[in-house]
Protein backbone atom coordinates (compact mmCIF):
# COMPACT_ATOMS: atom_id res chain seq x y z
CA UNK A 1 0.00 0.00 0.00
CA UNK A 2 2.61 2.37 0.81
CA UNK A 3 5.12 1.36 -2.13
CA UNK A 4 2.14 1.98 -4.45
CA UNK A 5 1.82 5.72 -3.13
CA UNK A 6 5.34 6.14 -3.06
CA UNK A 7 5.10 5.53 -6.89
CA UNK A 8 2.25 7.62 -7.61
CA UNK A 9 3.72 10.18 -5.67
CA UNK A 10 7.13 10.10 -8.10
CA UNK A 11 5.17 9.78 -11.02
CA UNK A 12 3.64 13.21 -10.23
CA UNK A 13 6.15 14.41 -9.28
CA UNK A 14 8.14 13.71 -12.49
CA UNK A 15 4.81 15.02 -14.57
CA UNK A 16 5.07 18.51 -12.78
CA UNK A 17 8.57 18.64 -13.74
CA UNK A 18 8.66 18.17 -16.88
CA UNK A 19 5.11 20.51 -17.35
CA UNK A 20 6.86 23.20 -15.65
CA UNK A 21 9.97 22.65 -17.66
CA UNK A 22 7.79 22.67 -20.68
CA UNK A 23 6.02 26.04 -19.84
CA UNK A 24 8.81 27.77 -18.08
CA UNK A 25 10.72 26.93 -21.76
CA UNK A 26 7.90 27.95 -23.79
CA UNK A 27 7.15 31.82 -22.43
CA UNK A 28 10.34 32.55 -22.63
CA UNK A 29 9.93 31.60 -26.67
CA UNK A 30 6.37 33.34 -26.71
CA UNK A 31 7.73 36.58 -25.24
CA UNK A 32 10.74 36.93 -27.50
CA UNK A 33 8.80 35.90 -30.49
CA UNK A 34 6.16 38.63 -29.90
CA UNK A 35 9.11 41.27 -29.10
CA UNK A 36 10.94 40.68 -32.26
CA UNK A 37 7.71 40.65 -34.41
CA UNK A 38 6.54 43.82 -32.48
CA UNK A 39 10.00 45.35 -33.89
CA UNK A 40 8.66 44.73 -37.19
CA UNK A 41 10.72 42.10 -37.97
CA UNK A 42 8.84 39.35 -40.66
CA UNK A 43 7.90 36.05 -40.15
CA UNK A 44 10.63 35.00 -42.89
CA UNK A 45 13.40 36.72 -40.74
CA UNK A 46 11.88 35.07 -37.26
CA UNK A 47 12.00 31.76 -39.51
CA UNK A 48 15.95 31.87 -40.19
CA UNK A 49 16.85 32.36 -36.05
CA UNK A 50 17.68 29.45 -34.56
CA UNK A 51 16.84 28.89 -30.79
CA UNK A 52 20.46 30.04 -29.83
CA UNK A 53 19.48 33.35 -31.75
CA UNK A 54 15.96 33.55 -30.02
CA UNK A 55 17.86 33.15 -26.42
CA UNK A 56 20.22 35.94 -27.16
CA UNK A 57 17.37 38.37 -27.83
CA UNK A 58 15.91 37.19 -24.84
CA UNK A 59 18.59 38.31 -22.67
CA UNK A 60 18.93 41.20 -24.35
CA UNK A 61 15.48 42.13 -24.11
CA UNK A 62 15.23 41.44 -20.88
Amino acid sequence: MIGGKLWRIKKLKKFLKQWMDYHLESDWKLSTVAHYLNRGHTLEELRKLSEKDLFYIYLLKE
